[in-house]
């Protein structure tokens, strides 16, 4: 979920179609079904790896892998997605992802 201006929390992937539609709308495009599964596909084929756990959490509702640098002292919040990966080293994290993608063990 997502805060909102009007103190409402709503659901990501409402906020980007409303983003979309009005980006749309300034251009005077109107956004199909195909274009938004477009946007889907393309989103399932990025990672954010990021040290906030919100953060990741936003752009995995997003459709996006997650990845989680971990902050001495910080842990991850048990009410948001696990992100596939975690590591406290910057080296490490990319490592394990790369080999993943690559097709490797991690």
């Amino acid at each position: 979920m997502t805060p909102t201006i009007t103190g409402d929390d709503e659901d990501f992937i409402a906020v980007g179609a409303a983003s979309l539609d009005m980006i749309g709308a300034q251009h005077e495009v109107t956004p199909s079904e195909v274009d938004r599964s477009r946007i889907r596909e393309r989103m399932a084929q990025l990672r954010m790896v990021a040290a906030q756990d919100w953060d990741i959490a936003g752009a995995m509702r997003a459709g996006c892998a997650g990845a989680y640098l971990l902050r001495s002292g910080m842990v991850l919040n048990p009410v948001y997605p696990k992100p596939d990966f975690a590591e406290a080293d910057l080296h490490r994290l990319a490592e394990r992802i790369v080999a993943a993608e690559m097709g490797g063990t991690s």
